[in-house]
């Protein structure tokens, strides 16, 4: 009878063991993904997207239909996942570039914390990465990453995204009439076109190679490894195959409102749509994002593949996610950098050996922000102190009705979103302009409600809510639209001096037909001007004066020279086309930063306790503007 128990007993740990493996012991395996957004097959956000591998994913484990970035830039989300720390938390909320090293220490709430792969380390585990997993770019050496974090980090920590060809510096098929005089970017960043080498001379495949080979080591210590994938980033320069599958003539544009923006902003890239619409190049744009999309999705199947064959798939952790979305298009707007559905939803998948089902679904609204604390708890190790995010083991567990307390909350520079379940408020402290979406009726986010009396209490609950977890002080009371802004009759709210895009595109044609600068977003083309040689000195202009200046004048290109001389960190904001701000960059003591704009715009510089130190107006020839 003794032994007879004994055996019951064995078969019962070891069926408990098999569903349920050792946490401390289980691997890891953090798949990151640049800029893809939901037009993927599990969430459905394009009907024409090829996407098996992440398919197959979600069939595995758990797909997060409802998932938002923290941020929607790549530094300040990746920054806030592998802390853990909110972005209105830290202030990094928008990118840096040309970082070498991880400057986000050298933020006071930042200096000390454990990132993820620390705590793994910390907790008896080999942590190496590969490719993007903090903010860097292709054409430039340099990342935020944090060598002392890791083990070790293919290619190198200050280089992390390997060499990749690229295709012939004019072989974008377009045009290069525009708003701009060129497209955004250039030519070379702003672009989409298939390349003649095969998947292996792109970075991604010797990223995916590095992590399949750590994956087959022999080890004593379970692994974390992080693995970074690039595309769909731009440019979307991906092999041909991947083209080939969306035939141009039958591509699908997103869906598109004529007046969407008339009851919002533009967000600063509105003329890039302009360019996009004026050249006739939104087909192609779209075919090379999803050509991009699915070239990612067949790395994502290689490291699947990879974990299969290293016999550890079982007793492995997968999560995956995207560290923004991305728009195409939808609201006339480009990249990410919104709090709008289209920049913040993001593809996320959790797999979790006995924990979760296979091809489970929640569509609870969470955030990257809940992914270290999620994966601390699954490796059963105690959460570090700073975490901000809420653990999601509950909800792979139940995704239906497992507990989830927080929204998910997004912050870009001084904007921030709040998502629920059905609803996504959206405040720009700053103009005071709020929004307020029901996705049960629209989820492609059309129609403003914020300013009607009868979701007045919604909107309030969101306010509370964005006060919460948040440092923003909140409105009170009816919503009061920005001055830019005029309430109808109706109690919607309407933008003074809007141009529908059809019109703009219309009259860019015209001008671009009869040999005139191209206008700018319907604005009326003044007399030709011929831009001056040398660099003129700016004369400071009172900061008073904001407020009663816009920027307009002729669209004539010309460069600036902001000059920081002296002993404190600056901001720079453009002020738009309705008088209002908009933050470009930051500026450092005895930095200096180009930046191209067009004469009759205005340049506002600040420090950092938001003191105006001077206005500036761009001419008709490039210029100086000395900071002091």
């Amino acid at each position: 009878m003794e032994n007879m128990i004994k055996r019951l007993l064995f078969i019962c740990l070891a069926l408990g063991a098999a569903q349920f493996p050792a946490f401390g012991k289980t691997n890891v395996l953090f798949i990151a993904i640049d800029d893809m957004n939901d037009w993927i097959g599990p969430l459905g956000g394009h009907p024409q997207a090829i996407t098996p591998n992440l398919d197959r994913l979600a069939k595995m484990g758990v797909t997060f239909r409802n998932a938002h970035t923290a941020s929607p830039a790549c530094h300040s989300s990746r920054v806030a996942i592998m802390t853990g720390v909110r972005p209105s938390t830290s202030g990094i909320t928008a990118n840096v570039f040309r970082g070498i090293g991880p400057n986000w220490r050298k933020n006071r709430k930042l200096a000390d914390v454990v990132t993820l792969s620390q705590h793994f380390r910390n907790n008896g585990y080999t942590a190496v990465g590969g490719g993007k997993i903090y903010h860097s770019l292709q054409w430039w050496n340099g990342s935020e990453n944090d060598p002392d974090t890791w083990d070790s980090y293919f290619p190198e920590p200050h280089k992390p995204i390997p060499f990749q060809v690229r295709p012939p510096a004019r072989a974008v098929q377009a045009h290069e009439a525009s708003c701009f005089g060129r497209r955004p970017l250039g030519n070379h960043l702003f672009g989409w076109l298939p390349v003649a080498e095969g998947d292996d001379g792109m970075s991604d495949y010797k990223v995916v190679d590095w992590a399949v080979n750590e994956m087959k080591k022999k080890r004593e210590k379970p692994f974390f490894i992080a693995a970074g994938i690039f595309r769909p980033h731009i440019p979307w320069e991906v092999p041909r195959k991947y083209f080939d599958m969306y035939p141009l003539d039958k591509v699908q544009l997103p869906d598109h409102k004529e007046d969407d923006l008339v009851d919002t902003w533009d967000h600063g890239r509105r003329s890039w749509h302009q360019w996009v619409a004026q050249n006739d190049q939104w087909k192609q744009a779209v075919q090379g994002y999803l050509a991009s999309i699915t070239f990612a999705d067949a790395m994502v199947g290689r490291l699947l593949d990879g974990l299969e064959r290293s016999g550890r798939a079982k007793d492995t952790i997968i999560a995956l996610w995207s560290d923004h979305g991305m728009h195409i298009g939808e609201k006339e707007n480009w990249e990410k950098f919104t709090c709008w559905e289209e920049s913040t939803r993001i593809p996320m998948f959790v797999v979790a050996p006995g924990v979760t089902g296979g091809g489970s679904v929640c569509d609870r609204p969470v955030s990257t922000l809940d992914i270290y604390p999620t994966l601390a708890e699954l490796a059963g190790t105690a959460l570090p102190k700073q975490l901000e995010g809420e653990s999601l083991v509950p909800l792979l567990k139940d995704p239906k009705s497992g507990r989830r307390i927080q929204p998910a909350i997004s912050s870009y520079r001084r904007i921030h979103g709040v998502r629920t379940d059905h609803w996504r408020y959206i405040l720009d402290p700053g103009s005071k302009l709020e929004e307020l979406y029901d996705h049960r009726k629209d989820p492609g986010e059309h129609d403003n409600l914020a300013y009607l009396p009868e979701h007045q209490a919604v909107l309030d609950h969101h306010r509370s809510l964005l006060q919460r977890y948040t440092p923003v002080a909140a409105p009170e009371g009816r919503a009061i639209p920005p001055k830019s802004f005029e309430r109808l009759s109706n109690n919607r709210i309407q933008r003074k001096n809007y141009f529908p895009m059809a019109r703009a595109v219309a009259e860019a044609k015209a001008a671009d037909g009869r040999g005139e600068p191209a206008p700018i977003l319907g604005r009326k083309t003044a007399p030709a001007a011929t831009k001056k040689s040398g660099v003129k000195n700016l004369a400071r202009i009172d900061p008073a004066r904001e407020g009663k200046v816009r920027s307009g004048g002729n669209g004539l290109e010309v460069q600036l020279m902001f000059r920081n001389r002296g002993k404190k960190d600056v901001i720079v904001y453009w002020i738009n086309t309705s008088g209002d701000r908009v933050q470009y960059k930051g500026i450092k003591p005895g930095e200096e930063v180009k930046q191209r704009t067009f004469s009759g715009h205005y340049w506002l510089v600040v420090d950092h306790s938001g003191k105006a130190l001077g206005m500036y107006k761009a001419e008709n020839q490039d210029g100086l503007i000395q900071i002091r």
